[in-house]
């Protein structure tokens, strides 16, 4: 952001995507190996999918199940139902029935959007998302996006200190004041290798959005982790210890590494 910009706290995300899309045109915000948007091309997706969203009945009233494995598919939504000030959780395509059901319950999600209809929950309405990530290039109203920012948005699944699990509501207040403790990710081309259906890349991918930076995303037809991140120039890797000691040590089959 530039000097004359206003704090990011005083704008929503929709509308710092579009301030994004204004001062640096030519950087990408999306790159996969088969995409890679520009911040002003990813504004347009969003708007096309909360078109999308609205047509199937999802308002600001809405409270939304997501349901999508796709990480930028993933993150569009998050940022159309966003933009249309509904509320959120991931219901993650990897966990059962039960616990998808459950944690539907909590929050009394009114709706699922999901890419199959074997993601459907009883008594919750359902919207199917095209293959399409660029949802057939519908444009929508981009409206006023600046809203107040008080009323929880995305709520999160988490452990809790028994261990049963526990639900977590964060306003977009509180992300944007999370995001400017990661203004660092401005300049890097982001790499999380633990999928966006889990809340803590969930976030993360919010925070580089929200700081203007480039947010990569690997899938299973993708080359070893060594060789996509010198494909498309990654400068940042976000790792559990799970992923560490494959980019320390590389691919035993490819011989690839990221460190030499």
């Amino acid at each position: 952001m530039t000097a004359d910009s206003p704090p990011l706290r005083n704008v929503s995300l929709r509308a710092v995507i579009g301030r994004h899309a204004t001062e640096h045109p030519g950087r990408s915000a999306v790159v996969r190996d088969d995409l890679d948007l520009t911040y002003a091309e990813l504004g347009d997706v969003v708007d096309a999918c909360a078109a999308h969203l609205r047509r199937g009945g999802i308002s600001g009233r809405s409270v939304v199940g997501v349901s999508v494995a796709d990480e930028v598919q993933h993150l569009v939504v998050t940022l159309a139902l966003f933009a249309l000030g509904a509320r959120q959780i991931t219901l993650a395509t990897h966990d059962t029935e039960s616990v998808r059901t459950e944690l539907a319950r909590r929050i009394e999600v009114t709706d699922v959007v999901a890419t199959g209809a074997e993601h459907r929950l009883p008594d919750a309405g359902f919207v199917h998302l095209p293959a399409d990530p660029r949802f057939g290039g519908v444009r929508a109203d981009r409206g006023d996006f600046a809203r107040d920012g008080s009323v929880p948005v995305v709520y999160l699944k988490t452990s809790g200190t028994t261990g049963a699990m526990s639900v977590a509501g964060f306003d977009e207040t509180q992300l944007r004041e999370q995001a400017l403790r990661h203004a660092n990710y401005a300049g890097e081309r982001f790499l999380r290798l633990a999928p966006i259906e889990h809340n803590n890349s969930k976030r993360h991918r919010l925070y580089c959005v929200y700081a203007g930076g480039t947010a990569v995303f690997r899938d299973a037809r993708s080359p070893p982790v060594a060789e996509f991140c010198r494909r498309h120039e990654v400068t940042c890797v976000d790792v559990s210890r799970f992923h560490a000691a494959d980019l320390l040590y590389g691919d035993r089959k490819g011989g690839a590494r990221l460190l030499d």
